[in-house]
């Protein structure tokens, strides 16, 4: 169980210099540098007190350069014409507010995946306190005490990992509502 622990430590050791190797490379970085990599901040939900899906897509089509388009096209000179340019915009307004929906329902998957990852992390961290009250009391092995140490880092990288997937999934929700929503067949 021991050996079994270490080698479990020392492969979570080498992805972690693998994965700040290929975070060099793409950054332009010298693979044996050493740049100082720092942590991203833990979210700030008081940015989700500000979205307003309803508000949000006025915003998005408003800003939206590809709709924007659509609507100062030539409005044609038939009937026809004119029809269709108008089904064009209904139905390019109506794609965008499909897609900032999906992406507005992005955000709240996100948030309710990082407050699950984040109530086990509490959870990780308290019995990791308390592991390391009993290894220093001699009550736990070195087994034992590495699997707990095991169990909380991969909580703690559960929470970080939720928490840029909701930092990612927030961002692009405000670039939609800035206009950058892809408004795609």
């Amino acid at each position: 169980s021991l050996l079994a622990a270490r080698s479990q430590l020392a492969a979570l050791s080498s992805q972690q210099e693998s994965v700040r190797r290929t975070l060099c490379m793409l950054l332009g970085y010298d693979p044996d540098s050493n740049p100082e990599i720092c942590p991203i901040p833990e979210f700030d939900m008081s940015r989700l007190e500000g979205m307003n899906l309803e508000q949000d897509t006025i915003k998005a089509i408003g800003n939206n350069q590809t709709l924007i388009a659509q609507r100062t096209s030539a409005k044609g000179n038939t009937n026809d014409q004119v029809a269709a340019r108008s089904r064009m915009i209904e139905e390019g307004d109506q794609k965008l507010t499909i897609e900032m929906q999906r992406l507005y329902q992005d955000v709240q998957d996100k948030k309710a995946a990082y407050e699950a990852a984040q109530t086990g992390f509490e959870a990780a961290k308290l019995s990791h306190q308390a592991a390391e009250r009993q290894y220093q009391l001699g009550l736990l092995s070195q087994t034992q005490y590495i699997g707990t140490q095991i169990s909380y880092y991969q909580k703690k990288a559960e929470k970080e990992s939720a928490n840029l997937s909701l930092l990612q999934a927030m961002e692009t929700y405000d670039w939609g509502v800035l206009g950058f929503a892809t408004v795609s067949d």
